[in-house]
């Protein structure tokens, strides 16, 4: 049964979505975590002023000014941890499912 204020089943590969959109924002990804589909896309948008990456083991986005965007696909099943390189403390992780 439900219980008002019981947490959400975690997403399944079914519920996933097949896109996401990420800002950038006060350094810091937002929001910082996201679920996806497996060979779904996410869209990074970096809405600071400064400039930023969207940087993981197999990808990086290369420099985003203020308002530019990138989009990555995620063709494999499993977290990816990203970052930005020029301010590693801004973390992001994405679970394609």
């Amino acid at each position: 049964s439900d219980v008002a204020g019981s947490r959400p089943a975690p997403l399944s590969a079914v519920d996933a979505p097949a896109q996401a959109v990420v800002e950038l924002k006060n350094f810091k990804f937002i929001p910082d975590q996201v679920t996806i589909k497996r060979g779904g896309s996410v869209t990074f948008v970096n809405k600071d002023s400064a400039t930023h990456t969207a940087t993981a083991a197999d990808f990086d986005s290369g420099d985003l000014k203020q308002d530019a965007s990138f989009t990555q696909t995620f063709e494999k099943t499993g977290n990816t941890n990203v970052k930005c390189k020029y301010h590693p403390s801004m973390s992001l992780k994405v679970i394609a499912k």
